[in-house]
């Protein structure tokens, strides 16, 4: 065969390939069928202490039926030539459809016989509640948990010095610190549920995140070279970005709305700048059309569309939005599917992705599968799969190999297989899991694409990442090798003995069943023989990257630490890079990547357990959230010396769960008073409430345990402490510990 025809080929099935199993043959619809939508408008109910209520409507953006014609335009974005038209959108995903269809035909299991026979916007309404009060101020005010300082993350509960905000299912409560009331209420709703993923607080701006299962999706519906028609379909997701004015907290104004076609990733807040990062798939698996995002009812502009991986999966939708004069930007950037993403205060925004998928492994492996079967197949054989594989089609080439080994006696299809294994095993053929970054930058609204790397292992979550002293970029993750073999498997196939069909019929509580025979036929047992590729994992060690934001090129490295383990927890405090893994003891390990080309190990400490949370204190110490022995622990780590870490102290609660395991923004630590407060689920759930946890230099104890049924986060103003659950918010006072007040939830 030619070698380079086939190295070309490989290398682009190999590249960026992520294809979801369920996304079908893709074509572009020639149909044209067009659709209009109802006007919706947003309601604002506002509800006065008099109980006289106002309704305004106000329209928003009417999806019609359009043509949307764009002129060709090239543009360069960071080494990117992209065409920004529709017909330039369309000819980048005609180009790998090839390569899909080919990975999809591999992936289909492979049997065979020895000897075969030839939505409408949704409706927000604001409701006062109560009237208007003082203002407050307070000395010490708590704030979301978050991951940069600086950086804002969008949560359940907010709150400033005056009032705390929660958002729960699709309600949003503001609720007045001093009035002690929940002052207005919003609800987010349309013809189906609706869910809040959170919200912001900015200044005198609440922002409000909810999720739709009901939207109109546009697509490409091929016309003639530049054009896209409107076309409605249902049950897909939608993101919604409410923003209210709040300057009057008694009466919440909308004064902005901003619905995004796909599912929401996750968002950042810096400064008077919002980003929301939205995920939606390219293409549509129902009806095989290739479909592009829309903005508030309109098809969003090509030249916002940017061509990124080579075999895109997704527009990474990223909108940019200015709290301040409310203008926003949305850029679509064709990608993979994104994970994790991170925000530092150098305007650089990172989105992580899984770089390999199970089926990118499965074509890898099916490739060197053909190749290595070659010097087993009869020549006639042989010279169909070259033939094959000179055009490009892997998938026939291996379909015909499988179906000739699969017919042969199964002495003689295991031998081969055998032979292939130990060729396999010969070149140590393994697959390592990867993950991708891609790095955009931002400048108030405006977007670009900086570039992207790539590094080995999984990310575990967001603080396995962070940016250092704003030209490196530290990453870690766990690293798993697999190997490969095939598997010859042969199945004894016997017909049933039963073969008869009985037919039951029910009317008015009485049923009657009738039994029809059917006519024996022999019982001949028949073989079948499945190949199949294995992989196992043969080792795990975790990794630790250091790269260079200026060349995007990797500079530093620590490898294989902790073989046979894998990340738990992360967190990077001045130049040192605390990391937790865990098998059987808990190494928490010191890195020093003061110098970003020469990472090294400082010191490490072994004990059980272990943490899935580090939070930084003053006085060098770390607090750690985790688990041991099923029980959570809540450890105090002195690190003031990385080479002689130690834990001063633990507090282990037996039979005991808390959301901030799984979710840091559950955590809230009040330096000012040395406590910090988490939710807890004790006893298989039948005490539930707040733990307050308090810390000295060297040592932990608990200050009080607060029953509240459904605990999800805590704040703090001043002096008082709010537990706020599914149902209620309860007011403490932390000078005297006693419980003020309760504030139902309606």
């Amino acid at each position: 065969m030619n070698n380079k025809i086939y190295i070309l080929a490989l290398i682009a099935l190999i590249i960026g390939i992520l294809i979801p199993v369920s996304i079908g043959y893709i074509g572009i619809s020639k149909e044209q069928r067009g659709w209009s939508v109802s006007p919706s408008t947003i309601t604002i109910t506002t509800t006065t202490p008099t109980l006289i209520t106002t309704t305004t409507s106000i329209p928003i953006t009417v999806t019609k039926e359009y043509f949307i014609t764009v002129t060709s335009v090239e543009r360069e974005e960071k080494g990117i030539v992209t065409n920004v038209s529709y017909s330039g959108i369309i000819e980048f995903l005609e180009n790998s459809k090839r390569v899909i269809r080919e990975a999809q035909q591999m992936m289909m299991p492979r049997h065979y016989f020895p000897a075969p026979t030839p939505r409408p916007a949704p409706v927000v309404t604001a409701i006062s509640l109560a009237k208007e009060g003082a203002t407050y101020s307070a000395i010490d005010v708590s704030h979301t948990n978050v991951q940069v300082e600086g950086i804002d993350e969008l949560d359940i509960v907010k709150n400033n010095d005056r009032i705390v905000v929660v958002s729960i299912g699709s309600k949003v409560y503001i609720f007045d610190a001093i009035e002690r009331k929940i002052v207005s209420i919003i609800n987010i709703t349309s013809t189906t549920p609706l869910d809040v993923r959170g919200i912001y607080l900015y200044n005198n701006k609440l922002v409000v995140v909810s999720s739709s299962p009901q939207i109109i999706i546009q697509r490409i519906l091929l016309r003639d070279s530049e054009s896209v028609k409107n076309n409605v379909k249902r049950d897909a997701i939608t993101t919604n970005i409410h923003i209210f004015d709040i300057s009057n907290v008694y009466r919440p104004i909308l004064v902005k709305n901003i619905s995004v076609s796909g599912s929401y990733l996750d968002s950042r807040l810096s400064d008077r700048y919002a980003y929301f990062i939205i995920s939606m798939d390219i293409y549509s698996g129902e009806d095989n059309e290739y479909i592009v995002p829309i903005i508030n009812g309109e098809a969003i502009d090509s030249k916002n569309i940017v061509p990124i991986d080579n075999l895109p999966t997704v527009y990474t939708i990223i909108v940019a939005i200015d709290l301040e004069d409310l203008k926003y930007n949305a850029m679509a950037y064709m990608t993979s599917y994104g994970s994790r993403i991170y925000m530092s205060r150098n305007n650089r925004l990172y989105i992580a992705s899984p770089a390999t998928t199970f089926q990118e492994l499965y074509l890898n492996a099916s490739i060197k599968f053909i190749e290595f079967s070659l010097d087993y197949l009869p020549q006639n054989i042989s010279n169909i799969v070259k033939e094959y594989m000179r055009n490009g089609n892997y998938s026939k080439a291996y379909e015909v190999i499988v179906g000739y080994i699969s017919s042969l006696d199964y002495d003689k299809a295991k031998s081969i297989i055998n032979n292939i294994n130990s060729k396999l095993n010969e070149v140590k053929y393994r697959y390592v899991d990867k993950t991708h970054f891609y790095i955009y930058t931002v400048d108030g609204i405006d977007i670009s694409y900086r570039g992207s790397f790539t590094v080995d292992g999984s990310l575990l979550d967001q603080f396995c990442m962070e940016e250092l002293d704003k030209s490196f970029f530290i990453v870690a993750t766990t690293y798993t090798e697999q190997t490969l073999i095939y598997e010859a498997t042969k199945y004894d196939i016997v017909p049933p003995f039963d073969r008869r069909i009985e037919i039951t019929i029910c009317s008015d509580s009485n049923c009657t069943t009738t039994t029809i025979p059917i006519e024996s036929e022999p019982r001949t047992k028949t073989s079948l023989i499945s190949i199949t590729p294995i992989f196992s994992p043969a080792s795990t060690a975790n990794n630790v990257y250091i790269i260079d934001l200026e060349n995007l090129i990797k500079v530093g490295e620590l490898l294989n630490l902790a073989e046979g383990e894998r990340i738990y927890a992360a967190r990077l405090v001045k130049n040192i890079f605390f990391l937790v893994t865990f098998r059987q003891v808990d190494p928490l390990y010191a890195i020093d990547i003061s110098d970003p080309s020469n990472p090294k190990v400082l010191g490490y400490l072994k004990i059980p357990g272990f943490s899935e949370y580090l939070h930084p204190l003053p006085g060098d110490r770390l607090l750690g959230i985790g688990l041991e022995d099923g029980a959570l622990k809540i450890s105090l780590f002195s690190v003031s010396d990385p080479i002689k870490m130690s834990e001063t102290s633990t507090i282990k609660i037996s039979n005991t769960w808390s959301p901030a395991l799984q979710d840091h923004h559950a955590v809230t630590v009040y330096l000012g008073r040395n406590i910090t407060v988490i939710p807890v689920y004790m006893g298989y759930g039948a005490k539930q409430g707040f733990i307050i946890i308090n810390y000295s230099y060297n040592k932990l104890g608990i200050d009080q345990i607060i029953d509240h049924l459904n605990p999800l986060r805590s704040v703090y103003i001043g002096s008082e402490l709010f537990t706020i659950s599914s149902t209620s918010i309860k007011i403490y006072n932390l000078d005297s510990r006693n419980l003020e007040e309760e504030i139902k939830l309606s």
